[in-house]
């Protein structure tokens, strides 16, 4: 559909977790996206008061990941999806030659 009519695809969303297109497609490096990004402090429509009376109408977490748009990790995750990523290397051989069995 976008192809042939040489279409525009908009995302808009609030983070759902580290899971998901939306949340692959934000973390796409290299990616075609423009990533624009706003909190419910940057729209001057809001008043302090509103967000005070919202983010206590709710858990942190809830209030960061739908107002403050943090990608939060699901409940019970340990490690957040970032810090494992930034574990992981490709610059080594799995299994090396010296590793080999011999009889």
């Amino acid at each position: 559909m976008l192809s042939v009519s040489n279409g525009t695809l908009m995302l808009l969303s609030t983070p759902n977790g580290q899971s998901g297109y939306f949340y692959d497609k934000w973390h796409q490096p290299g990616g075609p996206w423009t990533r624009i990004f706003g909190t419910l402090a940057d729209c001057p429509r809001i008043s302090e008061e509103a967000i005070k009376k919202l983010r206590e109408s709710m858990s942190e977490e809830t209030f960061q990941q739908e107002f403050d748009c943090r990608f939060i990790a699901a409940g019970g995750q340990y490690i957040s999806v970032e810090t494992f990523r930034k574990c992981l290397r490709d610059d080594f051989e799995l299994f090396a030659p010296e590793w080999e069995h011999s009889d």
